[in-house]
This record gives C-alpha cells, sequence and structure tokens, in this order.
C-alpha cells in the first residue's frame, strides 16, 4: 500500500517539484522590494498549501466525491443521443471498476507539500 502511495511515477514527482519552484518564484517577484527569509518563509508555505489543496482534491476525486458531475454530463449526453450509462449506478460501479488498478495520485501532493511546509517552518526559526 504505501508503494502505491507514496512511489509514485518520477514524472509525477519532477512536474509538482518544477510546479513548486515556479510558484515560489512569482510569488517572490511580488516582493522583490524586500526579499528576506521572511519572503521564502511565505513562499514556501503558499506552495504547501496548495499542493495540500491538490492533494485533498485528488484524494477526494479517487475517493469518488466528484462522480455526480461526470454522470451529469452523461445524463446531458443521454438527452441529446446514446449514452454510455444508464443510470448512476451503472456509472459508479464502472467507474469504481475503472479506480481499482490506478494508483493512488494524492501521495506526491501530500509528500512534496509536507516537505514545503517544513521548510516553511524551519524558516520561521530563523525570522
Amino acid at each position: 500500500m504505501l508503494k502505491r502511495f507514496f512511489f509514485h511515477s518520477k514524472q509525477k514527482y519532477l512536474t509538482l517539484i518544477i510546479a513548486c519552484v515556479l510558484i515560489n518564484l512569482i510569488f517572490i517577484s511580488f516582493s522583490f522590494n524586500d526579499i528576506s527569509i521572511r519572503t521564502f518563509e511565505d513562499s514556501f508555505f503558499v506552495t504547501a498549501i496548495l499542493m495540500f489543496g491538490g492533494g485533498g482534491f485528488s484524494f477526494i476525486n479517487y475517493h469518488g466525491g466528484f462522480h455526480m458531475f461526470g454522470y451529469t454530463g452523461q445524463y446531458m449526453k443521454n438527452l441529446w443521443g446514446k449514452a454510455k450509462y444508464n443510470h448512476y449506478h451503472e456509472y459508479i460501479v464502472a467507474k469504481n471498476e475503472d479506480n481499482k488498478n490506478k494508483k493512488y495520485n494524492f501521495g506526491p501532493y501530500l509528500f512534496i507539500g509536507f516537505f514545503f511546509l517544513i521548510l516553511s517552518l524551519l524558516l520561521s526559526f530563523f525570522v
């Protein structure tokens, strides 16, 4: 279970780290007049919160929190033509079958978010 949770593809981690560095650079660029340790602390904290939010949404999505929106699209498609699923129960069964073999997507978000939160807390001791 831990292997499915933490050890995702290297590409996923690399993409998230690049996104975090870009978020930090954007945040720091808005405070170019007064760059201090506090600025870096705040940028790491904002990045951590965004990663936790992305991980939370991914967790909710993995466990079916947004299935009703997908089924609504299928239902609207059924009004104008033939949809793949006629009832919500069929849609849920198919989605759960698809999710059985998928990896957890929220692990890398939470891991990198926790890393940036620790960096932010370590920098807060120096301010």
